[in-house]
C-alpha cells in the first residue's frame, strides 16, 4: 500500500510539472487578512445575500476540489498509459520472433551443414576446367561424371535451404502482416494527445482569468461589498466549471489512450 501511494504521489507531482496552468492547485484559497476580510462582510452582510454568498463560497471550493480530483486521476492514468505503450510496443515488436528465430537458425544450420558440399563442387569445377585446359580427355570425363553424380545432391540441397528459406519469408510477412494491425489503434493516440494539450491550454487560460476575478473578489470582501463580492463569485464558479470541464476532457481522452493501447496489446497476442 505504501508504495502503491508513492508511485500515485509521483505520478501526480509529474503531471503537475508538465501541465500548464495545473501546478498553482488551489487558486481560491484565502490568505489569513483575506479571509478576515470575508469574515467581517459576511457578518454585516444581510442574511440572505450572506447565505448565498457563503453557499456559492463552497460551491465553488468543492469544485476546486474535485478537479484536483480529476488531476489525480488523469495523472496516474497518463502514467500508467505511458507504461502501457512502451510494453504494447514492445509485444508488437516481439510478435512471432521466437518462431522467425528458430527458422532463421533453420536456414543457417542448413547453410553451414551443406558449405562443405557447396565448396567441394566448386572446387571440382575449378578441376574440369583446369583439365580442358590441358586437353585430358580422360581425367575431363572422369571429373565430369563425378559432377554430374554431385549435382543430384547439389539440388536436393538448394532445394532443402530455399524450402526453409521460404518458410521464413512467410512467417516475416506473416508477422509484419500482424504488427501492422496491432499498430493501427496506436494511430490515434499522437491526436488524441495534440486534444490534451488542447484542453489544458483552455483550463490554464480560463484558471489564469479565475485568479483575476478572485483578486476582484478579495478586494471586495476588503471593502465590505458583499454584492460585488456575489457577482465576483457567479463569474468564479463559471470559470471553475470550464476549468472542470477542461480537466475531465482530458481524463477522458486519457481513457481513449489507453483502449487504444489495450486494443494494440490484444492485436498483438493473437
Amino acid at each position: 500500500m505504501r508504495w502503491g501511494c508513492k508511485w500515485v504521489f509521483a505520478a501526480v507531482l509529474m503531471w503537475f510539472a508538465i501541465s500548464p496552468g495545473v501546478s498553482d492547485a488551489a487558486s481560491f484559497t484565502f490568505s489569513t487578512a483575506a479571509k478576515t476580510a470575508y469574515d467581517k462582510m459576511n457578518a454585516a452582510a444581510e442574511p440572505e445575500l450572506r447565505t448565498k454568498i457563503a453557499s456559492q463560497y463552497d460551491t465553488l471550493r468543492s469544485l476546486e476540489a474535485k478537479g484536483d480530483q480529476t488531476d489525480a486521476a488523469t495523472a496516474a492514468l497518463h502514467e500508467r498509459n505511458e507504461q502501457q505503450l512502451k510494453t504494447a510496443k514492445q509485444r508488437i515488436k516481439d510478435i512471432d520472433a521466437a518462431e522467425i528465430a528458430k527458422l532463421d537458425g533453420q536456414v543457417k544450420t542448413a547453410q553451414a551443414k551443406y558449405k562443405p558440399l557447396f565448396d567441394g563442387y566448386t572446387s571440382l569445377n575449378k578441376r574440369i576446367e583446369a583439365a580442358r585446359k590441358l586437353k585430358n580427355k580422360e581425367l575431363n570425363a572422369a571429373l565430369k561424371l563425378q559432377a554430374d553424380i554431385m549435382k543430384v545432391t547439389i539440388q536436393l540441397a538448394r532445394d532443402d535451404i530455399r524450402a526453409k528459406k521460404d518458410k521464413l519469408k512467410l512467417a516475416k510477412s506473416a508477422a509484419a502482416l500482424k504488427a501492422k494491425r496491432a499498430k493501427e489503434p496506436l494511430a490515434s493516440i499522437d491526436g488524441l494527445k495534440t486534444r490534451i494539450q488542447a484542453e489544458k491550454k483552455a483550463a490554464s487560460a480560463a484558471k489564469q482569468a479565475g485568479k483575476t476575478l478572485w483578486s476582484s473578489f478579495n478586494a471586495s470582501a476588503k471593502k465590505n461589498a458583499p454584492r460585488d463580492a456575489l457577482s465576483d463569485l457567479s463569474g468564479l464558479l463559471k470559470l471553475a466549471g470550464q476549468i472542470n470541464a477542461a480537466k475531465q476532457n482530458q481524463y477522458v481522452l486519457e481513457q481513449k489512450i489507453a483502449d487504444a493501447i489495450a486494443r494494440a496489446s490484444s492485436l498483438a497476442a493473437v
